[in-house]
């Protein structure tokens, strides 16, 4: 289909799916109780070398950050090449965000955790297009174009009140000793 027309030189349609998870999540075990070893005035050179360790702060039930993307796209090639144009539409999920939150005191090694906070999605479209406008065999010009809009929306946020930290106290008002209240 399509062979009689010689302005349409490329045509290709692209699809795409996939499911992706976060590894980058600052330690190697964080749902694991493990040890850290103390530094800085913590030595004690009674027993072997002296070094002591400190239970570090995890959360048994931290999973995975996963996201899910689609994607499709549309390219046109035109006049042999000479012009070019890409159209493209992207829908990312990702569940099961991950942040560091603060816990209640005494409910786990440290006041903060990495936890599951919540759902992100973020959606949009890509429209670029080329023209090569001067072709020659020592010199190439070619000038392009594109146009991107994103929109980030957040779905799902924990509200746990553990996750949050204590309010701050409220500064004292100063107030002149001329002035009344």
């Amino acid at each position: 289909f399509l062979k009689d027309v010689e302005w349409l030189s490329d045509m290709k349609l692209r699809l795409g799916y996939g499911i992706t998870g976060q590894q980058n999540i600052g330690s190697d075990y964080p749902t694991l109780a493990s040890f850290t070893q103390n530094k800085d005035y913590a030595y004690y050179p009674i027993i072997g070398n002296g070094m002591t360790y400190r239970p570090s702060a995890y959360n048994t039930d931290l999973k995975w950050e996963e996201t899910t993307t689609y994607n499709v796209g549309l390219d046109l090639g035109f006049l042999n090449g000479r012009f070019t144009a890409a159209v493209d539409y992207y829908f990312r999920k990702t569940d099961d965000l991950i942040n560091s939150v603060y816990v209640a005191a005494g409910t786990n090694f440290k006041n903060k955790v990495l936890s599951n906070i919540g759902s992100l999605e973020n959606s949009g479209i890509e429209f670029s297009t080329t023209a090569r406008i001067i072709e020659d065999r020592d010199w190439r010009w070619e000038l392009g174009y594109n146009v991107t809009y994103n929109k980030n929306e957040i779905t799902k946020l924990t509200h746990r009140r553990s996750h949050f930290p204590a309010p701050r106290p409220r500064r004292p008002r100063l107030r002149h000793p001329d002035r009344p209240r």
